[in-house]
Protein backbone atom coordinates (compact mmCIF):
# COMPACT_ATOMS: atom_id res chain seq x y z
CA UNK A 1 0.00 0.00 0.00
CA UNK A 2 2.60 2.32 0.82
CA UNK A 3 3.75 2.51 -3.84
CA UNK A 4 -0.32 3.27 -3.46
CA UNK A 5 0.19 6.04 -1.46
CA UNK A 6 3.48 7.58 -2.88
CA UNK A 7 1.62 6.98 -6.32
CA UNK A 8 -1.57 9.29 -4.95
CA UNK A 9 0.69 11.69 -3.81
CA UNK A 10 2.11 12.22 -7.13
CA UNK A 11 -1.11 13.15 -8.58
CA UNK A 12 -1.76 15.96 -6.24
CA UNK A 13 1.48 17.04 -7.48
CA UNK A 14 0.56 16.92 -11.20
CA UNK A 15 -2.63 18.33 -10.33
CA UNK A 16 -0.79 21.36 -8.19
CA UNK A 17 1.01 21.70 -11.09
CA UNK A 18 -1.63 21.67 -13.77
CA UNK A 19 -3.58 24.35 -11.56
CA UNK A 20 -0.62 26.84 -11.67
CA UNK A 21 -0.61 26.08 -15.52
CA UNK A 22 -3.68 26.69 -16.19
CA UNK A 23 -4.23 29.88 -14.34
CA UNK A 24 -1.07 31.45 -15.78
CA UNK A 25 -2.97 30.56 -19.38
CA UNK A 26 -6.37 32.12 -18.00
CA UNK A 27 -8.06 28.80 -18.49
CA UNK A 28 -10.40 28.86 -15.55
CA UNK A 29 -12.18 25.53 -16.90
CA UNK A 30 -9.45 23.27 -16.76
CA UNK A 31 -8.13 25.27 -13.40
CA UNK A 32 -11.39 24.56 -11.91
CA UNK A 33 -11.14 20.93 -12.83
CA UNK A 34 -7.89 19.71 -11.60
CA UNK A 35 -8.95 22.29 -8.64
CA UNK A 36 -11.30 19.51 -8.18
CA UNK A 37 -9.10 16.72 -8.60
CA UNK A 38 -6.44 18.25 -6.22
CA UNK A 39 -8.98 17.89 -3.46
CA UNK A 40 -10.29 14.59 -4.12
CA UNK A 41 -6.72 13.28 -4.65
CA UNK A 42 -5.99 15.04 -0.78
CA UNK A 43 -9.11 13.26 0.34
CA UNK A 44 -8.47 9.96 -0.88
CA UNK A 45 -4.79 10.43 -0.17
CA UNK A 46 -5.62 11.33 4.02
CA UNK A 47 -7.97 8.10 4.21
CA UNK A 48 -6.08 5.77 2.63
CA UNK A 49 -3.63 6.62 4.84
CA UNK A 50 -5.91 6.56 7.75
CA UNK A 51 -6.80 3.38 6.63
CA UNK A 52 -3.17 2.45 6.35
CA UNK A 53 -2.27 3.45 10.19
CA UNK A 54 -5.83 1.41 11.49
CA UNK A 55 -4.70 -1.88 10.21
CA UNK A 56 -1.08 -2.15 9.53
CA UNK A 57 -0.38 -0.54 12.87
CA UNK A 58 2.75 1.60 10.88
CA UNK A 59 3.26 5.00 9.96
CA UNK A 60 4.33 5.10 6.24
CA UNK A 61 7.81 6.97 5.25
CA UNK A 62 6.97 9.43 3.05
CA UNK A 63 10.10 10.13 0.07
CA UNK A 64 9.99 13.26 -1.28
CA UNK A 65 8.11 13.21 -4.28
CA UNK A 66 9.43 14.47 -7.59
CA UNK A 67 7.62 17.97 -9.01
CA UNK A 68 5.73 17.29 -11.83
CA UNK A 69 6.02 19.93 -14.39
CA UNK A 70 4.24 20.68 -17.50
CA UNK A 71 4.85 23.81 -18.19
CA UNK A 72 3.53 26.82 -20.70
CA UNK A 73 5.83 29.39 -21.27
CA UNK A 74 3.59 31.60 -23.09
CA UNK A 75 0.41 31.97 -24.19
CA UNK A 76 0.94 31.54 -27.42
CA UNK A 77 1.53 27.80 -27.20
CA UNK A 78 -2.01 27.20 -26.19
CA UNK A 79 -2.73 24.04 -28.86
CA UNK A 80 0.53 22.88 -27.90
CA UNK A 81 0.10 23.18 -24.41
CA UNK A 82 -3.56 21.68 -24.09
CA UNK A 83 -2.00 18.78 -26.54
CA UNK A 84 0.46 17.88 -23.94
CA UNK A 85 -1.77 18.43 -20.90
CA UNK A 86 -3.88 16.27 -22.01
CA UNK A 87 -1.72 13.82 -22.71
CA UNK A 88 0.61 13.78 -20.08
CA UNK A 89 -2.40 13.23 -17.64
CA UNK A 90 -3.97 10.55 -19.86
CA UNK A 91 -0.60 8.43 -19.78
CA UNK A 92 -0.66 9.96 -15.65
CA UNK A 93 -4.06 7.83 -15.46
CA UNK A 94 -3.19 4.38 -17.03
CA UNK A 95 -0.14 4.34 -15.24
CA UNK A 96 -1.61 5.01 -12.39
CA UNK A 97 -4.88 2.31 -13.00
CA UNK A 98 -1.64 -0.56 -13.78
CA UNK A 99 -0.03 -0.07 -10.54
CA UNK A 100 -3.83 -0.04 -8.77
CA UNK A 101 -4.68 -2.98 -11.21
CA UNK A 102 -1.24 -5.17 -10.34
CA UNK A 103 -1.14 -4.32 -6.80
CA UNK A 104 -5.12 -4.88 -6.07
CA UNK A 105 -4.60 -8.66 -7.87
CA UNK A 106 -1.53 -9.03 -5.23
CA UNK A 107 -3.72 -8.02 -2.60
CA UNK A 108 -6.30 -11.00 -3.41
CA UNK A 109 -3.66 -13.30 -3.28
CA UNK A 110 -2.72 -12.56 -0.09
CA UNK A 111 -5.89 -12.53 1.19
CA UNK A 112 -5.76 -8.90 2.45
CA UNK A 113 -9.64 -8.57 1.20
CA UNK A 114 -10.43 -5.02 2.93
CA UNK A 115 -7.20 -3.51 1.40
CA UNK A 116 -8.04 -4.58 -2.14
CA UNK A 117 -11.68 -3.35 -1.47
CA UNK A 118 -10.53 0.25 -0.52
CA UNK A 119 -8.29 -0.45 -3.91
CA UNK A 120 -10.89 -1.45 -6.07
CA UNK A 121 -12.22 2.11 -5.07
CA UNK A 122 -9.54 4.02 -6.12
CA UNK A 123 -9.41 2.51 -9.22
CA UNK A 124 -12.90 2.79 -10.27
CA UNK A 125 -12.38 6.46 -9.47
CA UNK A 126 -8.96 6.20 -11.31
CA UNK A 127 -10.62 4.65 -14.47
CA UNK A 128 -13.27 7.18 -14.25
CA UNK A 129 -10.99 9.88 -14.59
CA UNK A 130 -9.36 8.29 -17.93
CA UNK A 131 -12.40 7.58 -19.30
CA UNK A 132 -13.38 11.84 -19.14
CA UNK A 133 -9.97 12.52 -19.94
CA UNK A 134 -10.08 10.16 -22.65
CA UNK A 135 -13.28 11.59 -24.17
CA UNK A 136 -12.35 15.04 -23.61
CA UNK A 137 -8.74 15.09 -25.81
CA UNK A 138 -10.96 12.81 -28.33
CA UNK A 139 -13.01 16.35 -28.78
CA UNK A 140 -10.53 18.47 -28.37
CA UNK A 141 -8.63 17.01 -31.02
CA UNK A 142 -11.77 16.61 -33.81
CA UNK A 143 -11.92 20.53 -32.93
CA UNK A 144 -8.14 20.18 -33.66
CA UNK A 145 -7.46 22.35 -30.36
CA UNK A 146 -9.52 25.40 -32.05
CA UNK A 147 -8.76 28.26 -29.43
CA UNK A 148 -12.59 29.32 -29.40
CA UNK A 149 -13.38 25.47 -28.85
CA UNK A 150 -11.65 25.72 -26.18
CA UNK A 151 -12.39 29.38 -24.78
CA UNK A 152 -15.79 27.56 -25.06
CA UNK A 153 -14.70 24.29 -22.76
CA UNK A 154 -13.82 26.66 -19.70
CA UNK A 155 -16.93 28.11 -19.16
CA UNK A 156 -18.58 24.35 -19.15
CA UNK A 157 -16.03 22.59 -17.05
CA UNK A 158 -15.86 25.83 -14.81
CA UNK A 159 -19.67 25.11 -14.01
CA UNK A 160 -19.14 21.47 -14.00
CA UNK A 161 -16.66 21.45 -11.38
CA UNK A 162 -18.00 24.62 -9.49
Amino acid sequence: MKDILKRIREGIELNRSMIKQYAFLGLKGYKKAHEFFYQEDNERYLDLLDFYVSNYKEIPEEEAIPIVEVKAEDKKELKEYIANSLSAYILFCKESSDLYKKKYDELLELGEMASACKLYDIICDTEYHLKVAEIHTANAKMMQYDKLWILYEQERLYNKYN
